[in-house]
């Protein structure tokens, strides 16, 4: 490591020991002051000697912070992996953190970040607050009823589908709330799943599937299987 590159780097790791979740600005802040108490002890201390390397730290934290823009935007960074993300949106006020790892001065896996990044713009910028149904009901190709839930299933599809994330960036779960509502998307076409995450109207996605499976429900009504509620 540059020395230049040491500087910022340990008042970025310094910043990050000592802070919570703070906006994107205030952390650029405080390494911006944490360098400066540094490069200004450089100057006594070396006089003209030092300019080089300060010129140096200068161009070296320009291109961080354009790197910390680019993953982190202009919202918060935090400790999310205490919530078990490594990121995420508050779905009341649409606050978006994204964990302090993205603040690295190397980012490791920068592709991965990118990927979280837009997946958290999608929870951000393209779904609702509110819906007014909490589940979705289909019948699978076993003619049994399914049930899928909105804030889950269809609310991880959506980012998980646009950030093209592969199962590499996925738990478990998400790889389940992925396939759900891949399921639902089949049925009733990608566009009313995603028009209903943005309006939060999921009883008309839900008239949408019983109207693409009016068919398959009619024949097993006549054939006196199954008794059908939605």
């Amino acid at each position: 490591m540059q020395p230049q590159e040491h500087i910022v780097d340990t008042a970025i790791t310094e910043t990050q020991e000592s802070t919570g979740t703070v906006t994107a600005t205030e952390f650029q802040s405080q390494v911006e002051q944490r360098v400066a108490v540094t490069t200004t002890a450089m100057q006594d201390q070396f006089g003209d000697a030092a300019d080089e390397l300060i010129g140096n730290v200068t161009v070296t934290m320009s291109s961080w912070k354009q790197s910390m823009d680019d993953l982190v935007g202009p919202d918060s960074v935090g400790d999310t992996e205490e919530e078990g993300a490594a990121a995420y949106v508050e779905i009341a006020s649409k606050k978006k953190v994204t964990s302090k790892r993205a603040t690295d001065l190397h980012v490791e896996d920068r592709p991965y970040w990118e990927r979280v990044r837009i997946h958290e713009e999608v929870h951000q910028n393209d779904q609702a607050t509110d819906y007014n149904a909490q589940t979705v009901t289909y019948l699978d190709e076993s003619d049994q009823m399914q049930e899928v839930t909105v804030v889950g299933d269809l609310t991880e599809w959506q980012p998980i589908t646009v950030a093209n994330q592969p199962d590499s960036d996925l738990t478990p779960d998400y790889i389940v709330h992925r396939e759900n509502g891949n399921t639902i998307a089949e049925i009733a076409g990608e566009g009313a799943v995603t028009s209903t995450l943005a309006s939060g109207d999921v009883e008309s996605l839900q008239q949408t599937i019983i109207e693409k499976q009016h068919d398959q429900m009619v024949e097993l009504v006549l054939s006196g299987e199954q008794n059908l509620t939605y």
